[in-house]
């Protein structure tokens, strides 16, 4: 398994390299930002571990806006930030929001380190199977050649706006979508500006709910103010406030 480190001490990312050595990871890392936003476009990884604080030339950069720029690409990797700072000095929103799936805060157990890759990409490989045109969650199969939505073999006729919903929340599973991302993806940016837009959304959330049915519905909720995240489990509450 692939793992991608991004961290502005060189002397950080040389003990991660040693500690890497005594597990089944295969290490690939930089202290550049510049250079890891590259090497991941670029290349295949299981996972990647980045850094909050990364020291660079522009204003503005950092550990989030990395992970935000790499969801852009296209980039679907499970992500663990490690910060030395506290999460009330830091928002957990805001992180969500950029494509992070988990926190670290310094100083940490290695082991505690690489339990946390291993469960995200245990949870990533478990929940998420694409081969060829077909793609996979937990029982729900989607045929992208031809459009189709098949839950426990069952289909389900979904319209145009509402399989593009589902494909969104399948693809991008336990990350926090923001409802301006979701609008712009299914009705162009020009609806950023349309006040029925948010409406809009909810509603077809609320369809897309009736048509996975009560099972998959509880795996959709609503972080209010923010936006929807698709877990790959049931949750108790359907929305969350900050």
């Amino acid at each position: 398994m692939n793992v991608y480190v991004i961290d502005d001490e060189q002397k950080m990312l040389s003990v991660l390299e040693r500690q890497f050595k005594k597990t089944a990871f295969s290490f690939f890392g930089s202290s550049s930002y510049d250079e890891a936003f590259s090497d991941i476009v670029g290349g295949e990884y299981d996972a990647i571990v980045c850094d909050y604080d990364l020291s660079t030339k522009e204003k503005g950069k950092n550990g989030i806006t990395l992970i935000k720029a790499l969801r852009d690409e296209g980039v679907t990797a499970p992500v663990l930030l490690l910060t030395g700072k506290s999460l009330e000095e830091i928002s957990p929103w805001e992180a969500l929001d950029s494509g992070c799936d988990d926190f670290l805060k310094k100083p940490y157990d290695p082991k505690e380190l690489f339990a946390r890759i291993y469960a995200m990409i245990r949870k990533t490989s478990r929940c998420e199977k694409a081969t060829g045109n077909t793609l996979q969650f937990l029982e729900i199969n989607v045929d992208l050649a031809q459009r189709r939505v098949l839950i426990h073999n069952k289909e389900r006729r979904l319209g145009k706006i509402l399989y593009y919903l589902l494909l969104k929340f399948i693809q991008h599973h336990d990350r926090l979508l923001s409802y301006e991302l979701l609008i712009e993806e299914l009705w162009g940016e020009d609806a950023l500006y349309m006040k029925q837009s948010s409406n809009s959304l909810r509603v077809h959330i609320c369809n897309l709910k009736n048509i996975l049915g009560t099972e998959y519905a509880q795996h959709i909720q609503n972080v209010y103010g923010y936006g929807y995240i698709f877990h790959s489990q049931k949750v108790k509450d359907s929305i969350i406030k900050k």
